[in-house]
């Protein structure tokens, strides 16, 4: 089994203010950092630090496209044990970018630039799909441009896919390629916009009738996490591990561990707790990728909790 993350490559400007900036207002930032970032490149750091030395997961891969000033991001992805043999090089746009304020609380609100990230063609699509069979896992999110065509070309190859529909889009989940993905990971914001209901239960209950193929996975913040893995549905808390520095990859580092694990032979509630305390190991710490935890880590997290995951 092989995962593939087809998805973004970004570069994080970070800056520290008090609020956020408001319609009319100029604040001044008490810091700035840069980091790795982009959905893709986070979940797919995730999916590789989370897996154990054990693994019968026989490769992690990323594919996307930069420009040639995000160089530094296939370094990082290769620290984290990534094969990066898919990544592209394009220089008729720069390397897709954010710029992220992160407020005293740890909230974040972010504006992002797709750069090199809406240049993925078709073909391109095709020629890296080539290296993978059934069974193997592919993991897409909505900041690149060839989503729904991925979507379609893994479905036609047995791929199983991994879904997570952010940034939001009303045309993509009104897209009919929903009805063939195997997996949707969103938060109670995304699920409420998609079915309607107000609360996740329901909400939950009416993703399951809308999408009945699909498997789905519900974060919840600070009230943990909901999964119906297609037979019933399965609760998890949230774990607080310190203070909230930055939110921000909390959502990829929990989508990382979950499949990771649950691909390493765990049950969905294991896989869930575990990424549970992932995501909050990395909201205590600064930046995306760099903030998630190695699997190493984790288990000294869980030894400290006593938890006996």
């Amino acid at each position: 089994m092989k995962f593939i993350c087809f998805g973004s490559l970004n570069i994080d400007h970070v800056y520290a203010v008090d609020d956020f900036v408001k319609a009319g207002m100029t604040v001044s930032s008490t810091g700035y950092t840069r980091h790795a970032g982009g959905k893709g490149l986070n979940q797919t750091v995730a999916l590789a630090k989370a897996r154990s030395s054990k693994s019968g997961i026989n490769g992690i891969y990323m594919a996307g496209k930069i420009s040639r000033d995000g160089a530094f991001l296939v370094d990082i992805l290769k620290e984290a044990g990534v094969n990066c043999d898919h990544i592209m090089i394009d220089d008729n746009a720069p390397t897709g970018h954010a710029v992220i304020q992160v407020n005293r609380e740890g909230e974040n609100c972010i504006i992002v630039y797709p750069g090199a990230n809406a240049l993925v063609t078709n073909e391109e699509v095709d020629r890296i799909l080539e290296n993978f069979e059934a069974g193997d896992y592919l993991f897409l999110q909505n900041e690149i441009n060839a989503t729904e065509y991925l979507i379609r070309a893994a479905h036609a190859k047995q791929l199983i896919t991994v879904l997570t529909p952010s940034p939001f889009s009303k045309e993509l989940v009104e897209s009919p390629v929903l009805s063939i993905v195997d997996w949707i990971v969103l938060n109670e914001t995304e699920i409420q916009f998609i079915t309607g209901e107000k609360y996740p239960a329901k909400a939950l209950k009416k993703m399951a009738k809308m999408y009945p193929q699909a498997k789905v996975l519900l974060t919840l913040g600070e009230n943990g996490s909901r999964c119906y893995d297609g037979n019933e549905t399965i609760d998890c808390i949230a774990y607080s591990v310190a203070h909230t520095v930055d939110t921000t990859g909390a959502g990829d580092a929990y989508t990382g561990y979950f499949f990771t694990n649950l691909c390493e032979g765990t049950s969905v509630y294991t896989a869930m707790k575990r990424a549970s305390l992932a995501a909050g190991i990395t909201v205590s710490r600064a930046g995306a990728a760099n903030s998630i935890p190695s699997s190493e880590e984790l288990e000294s997290f869980l030894n400290e909790f006593h938890s006996g995951v």
